[in-house]
């Protein structure tokens, strides 16, 4: 029973970081929309946020993307790059934006790489 249950936890962590890992936008490509005025939203917690955070970004925590972001952002087309810590929020934020209407939704991917693409190295 412990062996089924270790296996499935695996499996979970193997899928989030597969999921976390696909969707990445190209660091050129993000580093071209941040040129032409695309939002950073973070999507971590506050506290997250608060402890450290990349210029310019917006704190949007992925619990908050549903209710927030129709009320703070009407440009259904402007380019939105996320990012959280490790890159599997920012893929489900992206996703619940697709679906809202965000065409222009796009994963960064971690906070480090994200740091890495907006620093402009």
């Amino acid at each position: 029973m412990e062996w089924a249950i270790l296996f499935i936890v695996f499996d979970l962590l193997a899928i989030c970081f597969l999921l976390s890992r696909t969707d990445h936008v190209p660091a050129t490509t993000a580093a071209k929309h941040l040129r032409n005025g695309a939002l950073i939203i973070d999507v971590r917690t506050p506290p997250e946020f608060a402890a450290s955070h990349l210029p310019n970004a917006v704190n949007i925590p992925v619990t908050g993307i549903p209710e927030l972001v129709p009320v703070r952002l009407k440009d259904r087309n402007r380019v939105l790059l996320l990012h959280g810590l490790t890159g599997v929020r920012s893929a489900l934020a992206m996703k619940i934006l697709h679906d809202l209407g965000y065409a222009n939704a796009f994963n960064l991917g971690s906070y480090q790489r994200a740091a890495h693409i907006a620093s402009g190295r």
